[in-house]
């Protein structure tokens, strides 16, 4: 049986909630806003969404046996007796902003926790993976699951802490302003690190200072104890610690103690000299040498020695759609879990370095999202860098990639492809690689790239039969 972490009475005292009924000590094992994932003793909380309202499966919810659940003062009167009677409720005047104050008041249970924060444009749930990698090499360590990191999933995460973890890593993203100034005011990290400031949400914000200026306020919980970390190149690394407390140092090949030399080995990943040993670094690119040396900077802080750092670095393999190759009669080099003109960018230098001599070089571009004004325009800066890419042929799949595919035109490129349907572009790509072809898949994760490796597999595996 799972311990718990709270009581719902504890809960009521936390949010300043109402309770429904006859007060209770009922124990909470979990929390969850998802009935289809929800584990007896969880706290339910009822969270409105764009295509549904959580206050609509309270009953589901209890069926499945949670122990409470949050819900809006303002939609209590409306829900059927038979929902209000289902089982016991918090009452609050607002569930998403309760649940943060529930992380807060958990948070605090556990003052000796070391807590590590990690955002960035690109980069940030590698240099989680990193770092937790290490830190669990060196002492009870918790990090936050996938890309938990909004301010509805960094809260929900933190109930993962238990008394054991020494150390717990977390993830901070945004879309919006105020959102990471948020996120700090519920984690309060000890030591934070920006992995760098590119474009990727730059429709929300405006501009790459406005980006920068939401990223540096994951310092602004900081007190004078406080570590910050930067990429030791980061051009707006001043502006983001202007006015902000604590201790600022950098992360690079340059800056990270105890780091001598870097060797990109392109596919195969990087060889980090490190304090007299190499270091083997799985995931290839210059980009994630960077980031392996903001987990390596970020362990040292921790106290992490040099075994730790050693082992846990290693252990890190490509995950999903992130510089991840898949191997066949047509290689796959699978890097569309986001999309902007710094990341793809990278993912061409590891290809470029890695001196793919097999067969062609063969790259497949979806469209980048939330973009806003600036679409058209950081669509035709990508279409430009496929074009100087020295790649055979592109294939530009989505609606806003044809404006990436007529500035690749423009700029020359060599077999140029563009469709709007998914469909059309597989049968066009099948039709023209061959084996010992070599494609790289990028595009932002909503237009689900995976699909194209996928079909790629299954052709060469037709061919193969034939």
């Amino acid at each position: 049986m799972t311990d718990s972490l709270f009581t719902l009475e504890n809960a009521v005292d936390a949010v300043s909630g109402r309770f429904v009924g006859p007060f209770c000590s009922t124990p909470v094992s979990g929390v969850s806003i998802d009935t289809r994932s929800l584990n007896p003793g969880d706290l339910f909380v009822a969270l409105p969404g764009e295509k549904s309202d959580g206050h609509a499966y309270l009953s589901a919810a209890f069926a499945a046996g949670a122990a409470g659940a949050l819900v809006d003062l303002a939609k209590w009167e409306l829900l059927p007796l038979k929902i209000r009677e289902a089982g016991h409720c918090i009452l609050v005047e607002n569930p998403l902003n309760s649940l943060q104050d529930l992380a807060r008041w958990y948070l605090d249970k556990f003052p000796s926790v070391l807590k590590i924060a990690i955002t960035g444009s690109n980069g940030k749930t590698t240099t989680k993976e990193l770092l937790a990698s290490v830190l669990e090499n060196h002492r009870p360590t918790y990090a936050s699951a996938g890309n938990f990191n909004s301010e509805i999933g960094l809260p929900l995460s933190v109930f993962g802490l238990t008394k054991e973890h020494l150390f717990g890593v977390f993830e901070f993203g945004t879309n919006r302003r105020g959102e990471i100034s948020l996120l700090s005011s519920i984690l309060k990290p000890n030591i934070a690190l920006v992995t760098n400031v590119g474009s990727a949400h730059i429709g929300m914000f405006g501009s790459r200072e406005a980006i920068a200026d939401e990223k540096g306020d994951i310092f602004s919980s900081f007190d004078s104890l406080s570590r910050g970390l930067m990429q030791e190149n980061e051009a707006f690394a001043r502006r983001m610690m202007a006015g902000k407390r604590g201790n600022f140092s950098y992360f690079g090949p340059g800056s990270t103690p105890g780091v001598e030399a870097v060797e990109d080995r392109g596919l195969e990943g990087s060889i980090i000299r490190f304090n007299g040993h190499n270091i083997h670094l799985h995931l290839p690119g210059e980009h994630n040498i960077l980031n392996a040396c903001a987990a390596i900077s970020a362990a040292r802080l921790c106290g992490a020695d040099d075994a730790a750092i050693h082992r846990g670095i290693e252990a890190v393999k490509p995950s999903f759609g992130r510089s991840e190759l898949i191997p066949g009669e047509v290689s796959v080099f699978q890097d569309c879990y986001n999309s902007n003109p710094e990341s793809l960018k990278a993912g061409l230098a590891v290809i470029r370095n890695c001196g793919w001599t097999q067969g062609r070089r063969i790259g497949v571009f979806g469209s980048m999202k939330e973009l806003g004004e600036l679409e058209k325009k950081l669509h035709e800066e990508s279409g430009r860098i496929c074009a100087q890419s020295g790649f055979d042929a592109w294939f530009f799949l989505g609606a806003e990639a044809r404006y990436a595919y007529s500035a690749y035109t423009a700029a020359g490129g060599p077999s140029g492809f563009w469709s709007a349907e998914e469909t059309k572009l597989k049968a066009d790509l099948l039709e023209y690689v061959h084996p010992g072809d070599l494609v790289y898949l990028k595009g932002a994760r909503s237009m689900g790239l995976e699909r194209i490796a996928a079909s790629l597999q299954e052709g060469s595996g037709r061919r193969q039969v034939c």
